[in-house]
């Protein structure tokens, strides 16, 4: 499974996204990297989107594991994005696990509504268009906002 993240430092934000399998190794892996990026900061925000995420190996006991890293501070607002029963369970699991008080770590069924709950309203536009670090998938292949859904 892929997973592919692109720091956006202009905006303080950790755009991640998981499609595929997800396993604990690529979670593993994406956090040590992100740890070992230069230019990542602990207290930027987290735009984690998991609405291709067909299946999954990971498990808490694994997540709550002493080798996993949690590159974030407390304090940085996370936003997962969400499309099915799956990623929603992932989503609870990974906000249970990930060290942030669950004020600061929110579940959105719409990219849109989680930028706007990260304060990037006005880079939605932006973000619909952007494609991430590693990712060979083209940007106009993304689903675009879902307008018709509740806000979460």
């Amino acid at each position: 499974m892929p997973f592919v993240y692109e720091l956006v430092p202009e905006h303080a934000l950790v755009s991640s996204r998981a499609w595929g399998l997800l396993t604990n190794a690529e979670l593993f892996t994406h956090a040590a990297r992100l740890t070992a990026d230069p230019h990542f900061h602990p207290g930027f925000r987290e735009l984690l989107d998991l609405r291709g995420v067909t299946q999954s190996d990971l498990d808490e006991a694994s997540l709550l594991a002493p080798a996993m890293a949690r590159p974030f501070a407390a304090t940085a607002k996370r936003a997962i994005v969400v499309s099915s029963p799956l990623s929603f369970d992932l989503a609870q699991m990974y906000r249970s696990i990930c060290g942030t008080p669950l004020e600061n770590a929110q579940i959105f069924r719409q990219l849109n509504a989680a930028l706007v709950w990260l304060d990037l309203a006005e880079e939605a536009e932006e973000f619909l268009h952007r494609s991430v670090v590693g990712d060979t998938t083209p940007a106009w292949s993304i689903p675009p906002f879902a307008r018709s859904e509740s806000v979460r």
